[in-house]
């Protein structure tokens, strides 16, 4: 990629920089050679901001590249492979209808695939095997919830919810990709779209009430999931316990200050992959 393709972005480094005793993460828990492909100075320096500013561990990312969508992946704005430690970045993340927000929940979304509770080499980033067991089985609960209820966290969950079922060939997932992406989603959903969230677990607690009134078999000894704790609340509800053990702080108003950098980064530093229409 040129130089010429360059966008000017004022990077605020010290600004969002995380001093280590702030974000508490281990060393051994972040690559710090990460290698950055296919991108423009201020593309790398923009990516390499964003990852920071996100602030989970970095050590399962071995490189991150930028790419051109295909008709195979033309909605896609972010993707990663576990296997070779490949976060990718899709030229869809500069379409002017990605709002900053969602071009940095991108980034958090990518992250949190990176270090997955329903991987079992991940014991280290959340304490112990246990907990990484209980954050999995609490995953899995939110993406019961959805199927349970019919009512997805966002557009995009949806259109996972619906292919649930269908043949791989028809487009249809596994029930495996459904909880993984399901992770995903609620994590950067809480991180910068915190509104939406509470607008979803309103609706899914009003169906999971009225089914209960009905005595709908699908409720019968479930317990309704919490997804976060609002705005009323100083505890740490739901995702927020998950994401609170990634970043290694321990009160909600931490994991608040974390968010609200990012949501700022978001805002002042406009992204450089972004592509006027003509």
């Amino acid at each position: 990629m040129s130089e010429s393709n360059e966008t000017n972005v004022s990077l605020k480094w010290q600004d969002f920089r995380v001093a280590p005793e702030g974000a508490k993460i281990e060393q051994n828990l972040n690559n710090p050679n990460i290698r950055y492909e296919n991108l423009s100075n201020t593309q790398k320096e923009w990516v390499k901001c964003a990852i920071e500013v996100v602030g989970l561990p970095t050590r399962n990312i071995s490189f991150v590249r930028y790419e051109e969508n295909t008709s195979e992946n033309q909605n896609w704005l972010g993707s990663v492979n576990n296997a070779d430690g490949s976060m990718r970045i899709y030229s869809r993340l500069g379409k002017t209808d990605i709002s900053p927000e969602k071009r940095i929940g991108t980034m958090y979304h990518e992250g949190v695939h990176t270090i997955t509770a329903f991987d079992d080499k991940n014991d280290d980033f959340y304490g112990s095997k246990e907990v990484r067991e209980e954050v999995k089985h609490y995953m899995k609960s939110v993406a019961d919830q959805a199927v349970i209820t019919g009512i997805p966290l966002n557009e995009y969950h949806a259109s996972l919810l619906a292919a649930l079922g269908k043949k791989e060939e028809d487009g249809g997932i596994t029930i495996g990709r459904f909880y993984r992406e399901t992770e995903a989603i609620l994590s950067e959903m809480r991180a910068t779209d915190t509104e939406s969230l509470s607008l979803v677990q309103e609706r899914q607690q009003a169906v999971y009430e009225f089914m209960q009134l009905l005595h709908d078999p699908s409720v019968e000894g479930y317990e309704f999931t919490r997804l976060a704790s609002g705005t009323d609340s100083s505890d740490l509800v739901g995702v927020e316990k998950t994401l609170a053990i990634l970043h290694r702080v321990e009160s909600k108003a931490e994991l608040e200050e974390r968010f609200d950098k990012i949501r700022k980064f978001a805002k002042e530093n406009p992204s450089p992959f972004i592509v006027e229409p003509n």
